[in-house]
């Protein structure tokens, strides 16, 4: 019991202060202890209260981590099977098949959105389209070549347009070239740009030409820029005019 006067403390049984001898107030005394017992209260349903507020608060931010690391992860799988599509247009280009690349794509990208699977089945068109491109220009100067060394433009024809304004001017080359006993000896041909027309039916052609000229036993290595243009008939690529 604490001595209103001298705020000393004291038993609980007696009446008067041990120190300063003022009657003591016992009921003050139970008001005061009641007081303090409340606020104990208080203090620890606040506390409870906070730890849950924290709870909630970390249970809402780690659902939202789990939300983004699962959009994260569906952003990779996406770019993982586009790669897988990539590797596997690679491998067929590689085995010399890339007239005939067939992509399935509804059997690979099965969790993707329709607008994805349309993406990636115009890149692989795309791709399919530059890679016979390329393969028609390697095809071309290669066989030119060959056609000039042997004097027979049936070596080279399958590659050019029939009636084509390439098709006279290559066969009048060819004739005049080995007449001359000039050779030539293809060493690579390297298309640096396509210019598509809207319905990629028809593309003009940037080339850069490296091949050695033999000119009655006068070797040079030469390079040579063009400008094709080809055209796509009964699904296959032909080229039709030079500049």
């Amino acid at each position: 019991m604490i001595c209103s006067k001298c705020k000393k403390m004291n038993k609980d049984d007696v009446k008067f202060c041990e120190y300063c001898g003022n009657p003591l107030n016992q009921t003050s005394t139970i008001n005061i202890q009641k007081k303090n017992k409340y606020i104990i209260i208080l203090t620890m349903i606040i506390v409870v209260l906070i730890v849950v507020i924290l709870s909630l608060v970390y249970m809402i931010v780690l659902n939202k981590k789990d939300n983004n690391t699962s959009r994260i992860e569906q952003a990779t799988i996406t770019e993982k099977m586009k790669e897988s599509d990539k590797i596997e247009i690679e491998n067929i280009e590689k085995s010399g098949q890339s007239n005939n690349i067939i992509i399935k794509v509804e059997n690979t990208t099965s969790t993707l959105s329709t607008n994805d699977k349309h993406n990636i089945e115009k890149e692989i068109y795309d791709i399919n389209e530059e890679t016979q491109i390329e393969n028609l220009i390697n095809d071309y100067c290669n066989k030119l070549c060959t056609a000039i060394n042997e004097g027979d433009y049936s070596i080279v024809s399958e590659c050019i347009l029939i009636g084509s304004p390439l098709e006279e001017m290559q066969k009048s080359l060819v004739s005049n070239l080995h007449d001359n006993g000039i050779k030539e000896e293809f060493i690579n041909a390297n298309v640096s740009k396509i210019s598509w027309d809207t319905n990629k039916q028809s593309c003009i052609i940037y080339v850069t030409e490296q091949e050695i000229i033999n000119n009655n036993g006068n070797s040079q290595k030469k390079s040579f820029d063009w400008k094709y243009s080809a055209i796509k008939k009964d699904g296959l690529w032909k080229l039709i005019n030079i500049q």
